[in-house]
């Protein structure tokens, strides 16, 4: 039984935007300084073997692109300040403040002021003002 109401965060913000389902980015058509019309294609997400458009909601300028091809989301608040190299999935997690290489794997983490490297896997953890490169995790100096 449902009450109609999506329990799934939306952009929020004129001129967020959010893909219609969770799923894998494949391809980012714009970069910062692109200057684009409402309705102009943004991104390419795929989500149950269907590629959909992710349309701009209003004209305007990019200022910021926080995904890159490749990356899988799911069950995610990504942002403030948030980007995200290719081959990463992110399932469960709420990113801030945060840099994340390529082919991570993040699944029901808090990660804030941080920095991941490439070829990282956290589960269930915790991070603030912490650097993690391959199997090592330490406090931000």
């Amino acid at each position: 039984i449902s009450d109609g109401s999506s329990k799934r965060k939306q952009a929020s913000a004129p001129g967020d935007v959010t893909t219609s389902m969770p799923g894998n980015i494949v391809d980012v058509l714009v970069k910062p300084g692109d200057v684009v019309k409402a309705g102009q294609a943004l991104l390419i997400s795929e989500a149950m073997k269907m590629e959909t458009e992710v349309p701009a909601p209003i004209s305007g300028t990019v200022k910021a692109v926080h995904v890159a091809k490749g990356v899988k989301l799911e069950r995610c608040t990504i942002g403030p300040n948030v980007a995200i190299d290719e081959g990463t999935v992110v399932t469960g997690c709420t990113l801030r403040d945060t840099i994340v290489g390529r082919n991570v794997t993040l699944v029901d983490s808090t990660v804030t002021r941080s920095v991941i490297g490439g070829d990282v896997e956290v589960r269930g953890r915790t991070l603030d003002e912490m650097i993690a490169a391959k199997d090592e995790v330490a406090k931000a100096p």
